[in-house]
């Protein structure tokens, strides 16, 4: 089956972790070009953030990355997340949505659960020293 919708996990995915201080955070490098190579192939991404969702469209604004995302999902902190709700919300089958996260219990465990394809990528951080940003990935 053919993937229609892509679940991000924002936070140590495509930002760096949160970071009440931070006015607007780096984007991980290549999601830009990544969001928009799902726009070209008619992919829809989707959140599937456990973070506050006030602060989650507030950090995709100003990054200027909101506009590729679909319907906006508020998922519980530290809960195992709602995957059946976005495969409902799309009327997708499992094989239809592939989520991307960073952790494997939060993220990964809950859409292999539901049946849905997965990619865990290295926890996305950033590391403010002074008045400079030094942005890295780090495998925790």
């Amino acid at each position: 089956m053919k993937t229609k919708v892509i679940a991000f996990d924002i936070y140590g995915t495509l930002f760096p972790t949160e970071d009440p201080d931070a006015e607007v955070f780096p984007v991980r490098t290549g999601a830009l070009s990544f969001l928009e190579r799902c726009k070209n192939l008619n992919l829809t991404p989707c959140t599937s953030s456990d973070s506050s969702l006030a602060n989650l469209l507030i950090d995709l604004n100003g990054a200027k990355i909101k506009k590729y995302f679909g319907f906006f999902f508020q998922m519980e902190p530290l809960e195992p997340k709602d995957f059946p709700r976005i495969l409902y919300h799309y009327k997708l089958r499992p094989s239809e949505l592939f989520v991307i996260g960073d952790s494997p219990s939060l993220d990964i465990e809950p859409a292999i659960a539901s049946g849905c394809n997965t990619l865990q990528v290295p926890r996305y951080v950033n590391i403010r020293t002074g008045n400079t940003d030094i942005s890295k990935i780090i495998i925790l």
